[in-house]
């Protein structure tokens, strides 16, 4: 057996592209009911790969062979994330939550879809995101370039643990994690860091971290008042923090946010942010009142702030050891009953609208 050199080569990318076939079997009958854009993005795929499926990579060049393994990569890293991404994988309820911050904080809502990657660690909540913004613009290149193919979405892409994708009370961290991007697309942590002559120090990267996770915490604040607090505490107690801030700051400084309180910390990050985004601060959930979950019926949510809302008033519940539900219940079962009761508010919701646009559309037509 000859010692492979560093360059790609007709037979690796052969072996590379055969594997990802395996994986579009996988996708065959896959389903998004929460977004058409997945639809759109998996039919994009599907046509790259059926062209790149006729080409003849030994009739290829160093540079060609590259460009194609650029693209086989990125496209086998879509594709896991929209096997993920399908109705049985992930809750369309929990996604369709964070398309409404999304839609928030972004004007060209159109251009992105959310996908997910579920992971076998049980705390592994992330946003994954590439270090070079100028790659995507390659890939869409390439793809025009050798196939005449239009790519017009990009991908946002978040991590979550499998065994809790059903889980309504950590479901608040993926606000945190969703909160990365937003800083990632208007530079939010730049902004603070230039205005407060920390961006070209030695520690510029540790501070950056730790202006991150302060811009997240009370990114996610606005929409989940304090519950995302309620379990960082638990999944830190007395671990390292590692470069992360510590918890306790951490949460003083989401306090101090709810609160209204002055905190410069606060105030850098909230200046920074209308900045760059023409977006405040602010809070924008509103509680209905749990009197409906107390009466194990779902609430009737009338505003997207009161579907945020949902996950603070299960918290609330969850953490009260009066509640009248901790007192009838054991706790495996107020665990599954809070779990339906959010998923079936946020359903009815999504559906009502649904059923309120179709009526408006059936009524213009006649």
């Amino acid at each position: 057996m000859k010692t492979p050199n560093l360059e790609i080569t007709p037979q690796n990318l052969e072996l590379r592209f055969s594997q990802l076939l395996r994986v579009t079997d996988k996708l065959k009958s896959s389903k998004y009911s929460d977004s058409k854009k997945k639809e759109k993005l998996h039919q994009t795929l599907m046509v790259a790969i059926t062209k790149i499926d006729d080409c003849n990579f030994c009739g290829l060049s160093k540079t060609e062979l590259w460009h194609h393994h650029v693209l086989i990569e990125r496209i086998f890293l879509w594709l896991e994330y929209l096997v993920d991404s399908t109705i049985n994988q992930t809750p369309y309820e929990i996604m369709n939550c964070l398309e409404l911050v999304l839609a928030d904080w972004i004007d060209d809502l159109d251009n992105y879809v959310l996908l997910t990657s579920l992971s076998n660690k049980r705390n592994d909540f992330a946003f994954h995101y590439d270090q070079d913004p100028s790659l995507l613009i390659e890939i869409r290149k390439l793809l025009k370039q050798y196939y005449d193919i239009d790519l017009e979405l990009d991908v946002i892409r978040i991590i979550l643990p499998k065994f809790l994708s059903h889980d309504y009370l950590t479901a608040v961290h993926l606000y945190h994690e969703l909160a990365h991007f937003i800083d990632w697309k208007y530079s939010v942590t730049d902004q603070v860091l230039f205005k407060r002559g920390l961006l070209f120090r030695k520690d510029a990267d540790e501070n950056k971290i730790k202006y991150q996770e302060h811009f997240a915490d009370i990114f996610a604040a606005q929409y989940v008042d304090r519950a995302s607090c309620v379990h960082l505490s638990y999944l830190t107690y007395r671990k390292p923090n590692g470069k992360h801030p510590p918890t306790r700051i951490r949460i003083e400084l989401v306090e101090n946010f709810l609160d209204e309180k002055e905190s410069m910390i606060v105030s850098d990050i909230k200046k920074a942010t209308l900045s760059c985004t023409r977006r405040p601060l602010k809070k924008r959930f509103k509680t209905a009142g749990i009197s409906d979950f107390n009466n194990l019926i779902p609430i009737e949510v009338r505003a997207p702030e009161e579907l945020h809302g949902l996950f603070i008033e299960a918290w609330d519940i969850w953490q009260n050891p009066k509640s009248a539900l901790r007192k009838n219940f054991k706790r495996s079962d107020l665990y599954r009953i809070l779990n339906n009761l959010v998923e079936k508010s946020i359903s009815n919701y999504f559906l009502t609208q649904a059923w309120e646009k179709k009526y408006v559309s059936d009524e213009i037509r006649n």
